[in-house]
């Protein structure tokens, strides 16, 4: 009874192995149908709602990223670009162009163009190290 990957990658989110429980396992384990959370765009939708406080969810960007992170990890370019772009901006978090690259690259791998053209610009306007 093999588990499709999206349900793997939320099954794993619940696993009892750690001691403390993530945000993302808090709000996982409030909703009331787990399937409404297991394509990419379900967990960006979510990922939006707790970034901008929307749709009856208070603003938790920690939980925001997890969310997102899962879903790029799914395929969504729109989550991949979201972190990107808030590693990049240093918006609701410490600026860190290496996340932002990471992140950028993965939108990129999913066949963005636009993040190809925002790394080469990275690459090109940071300092050597």
């Amino acid at each position: 009874n093999e588990l499709s990957p999206e349900k793997e990658i939320l099954r794993s989110t619940h696993s009892t192995k750690q001691t403390k429980p993530s945000a993302l396992q808090g709000y996982l384990s409030t909703q009331t149908e787990l399937s409404d959370y297991t394509n990419a765009n379900s967990l960006f939708l979510a990922g939006e709602d707790t970034y901008f406080g929307r749709d009856k969810q208070p603003q938790n960007i920690e939980l925001a990223v997890q969310l997102w992170e899962q879903a790029a990890k799914l395929g969504s370019v729109a989550a991949a670009k979201s972190l990107a772009e808030m590693y990049s901006d240093g918006n609701e978090t410490k600026r860190d162009l290496t996340k932002a690259l990471h992140w950028y690259s993965v939108a990129a791998g999913l066949g963005d163009v636009p993040s190809q053209e925002r790394i080469r610009h990275i690459l090109l306007n940071s300092p050597a190290n």
